[in-house]
């Protein structure tokens, strides 16, 4: 089978993930066709069974932002088309899995049909894809591509609660390959991944006050369980059951703002504070 992969080419997760993945079905004797704006930096070797075909995205003065889906959908076409790649499997929703509908229905329109498989995988939906500027298009293609993949069953949550979904999404978490990364390396792979975390939060950060407002909250008081934070969201929720009191009740005030500020495009999270306590941090789209 030839199977095309759309990816980000930089050393970001969605983009290291597609690559390994890629590298491995090859080794199955599949044939992979990597389409992105550069190569890959996990791609060192192409093959008879790896290729590489680049985005060229023309830099024309009228456009204040150069139209990469345009081009990406163009590019994706003619390799379908010149090398006759039957299954497209897309990683990062935006812009590839909206990118890969457009193809989609351009080669459907010259009589040919390939399915799209699209991989979500963290920011592309909890932060970039539900902001309002995008949403829409997000939703759209997630909805109209043949089968979605998560890579972590609260990936899937998320997506479920911040769209209207309306296909089954399937996780099928990030892989390792032992044979590459031993046990006997799992404490230096445990290091790496800790620093891995660090920098993507640092990302994540970055990228957060770039799109949102974000307001902090913190107190000093007793706090509430890690394992109960997306628990006080429901509804009339009692955090100890086992008291009939009011105290240990949420009521509907954490309910009602979560509903109102993820109406408005944004999100609320909770985290442990500083004091020791609970924070609560408010995301509010720009």
């Amino acid at each position: 089978m030839k199977i095309g992969i759309v990816c980000y080419p930089t050393f970001g997760g969605s983009g290291v993930v597609a690559t390994e993945l890629g590298i491995e079905l090859s080794k199955k004797g599949y044939e992979i066709h990597f389409i992105t704006y550069n190569q890959p930096v996990k791609l060192e070797l192409l093959s008879n069974k790896v290729h590489y075909h680049e985005v060229m995205v023309p830099d024309y003065p009228l456009f204040h932002y150069q139209p990469y889906e345009l081009a990406l959908s163009t590019k994706v076409v003619d390799m379908v088309k010149k090398h006759e790649i039957e299954l497209l499997h897309v990683h990062y929703a935006i812009p590839h899995a909206y990118a890969a509908y457009m193809a989609k229905n351009m080669l459907k329109y010259e009589g040919i049909n390939i399915p799209v498989v699209t991989t979500l995988h963290g920011t592309d939906i909890t932060l970039v894809g539900s902001h309002p500027s995008y949403k829409a298009a997000v939703e759209f293609s997630i909805n109209k591509s043949d089968a979605v993949t998560a890579v972590s069953e609260s990936l899937k949550k998320d997506t479920e609660e911040l769209f209207s979904i309306d296909t089954n999404i399937e996780v099928i978490p990030n892989f390792i390959n032992l044979e590459k990364y031993p046990l006997e390396r799992k404490e230096k792979t445990r290091r790496e991944e800790e620093q891995r975390r660090t920098k993507e939060k640092k990302r994540q950060r970055e990228e957060e006050e770039l799109y949102y407002i974000i307001i902090i909250i913190d107190d000093d008081g007793p706090g509430i369980a890690e394992n109960e934070y997306e628990n006080v969201f429901k509804p009339f929720y009692k955090i100890d059951k086992g008291r009939g009191d009011s105290k240990s009740s949420v009521g509907l005030g954490l309910s009602i703002t979560s509903d109102i500020i993820k109406s408005h495009g944004g999100n609320i999270i909770l985290e442990k504070s500083h004091l020791n306590g609970l924070r609560v941090k408010i995301f509010l789209p720009l």
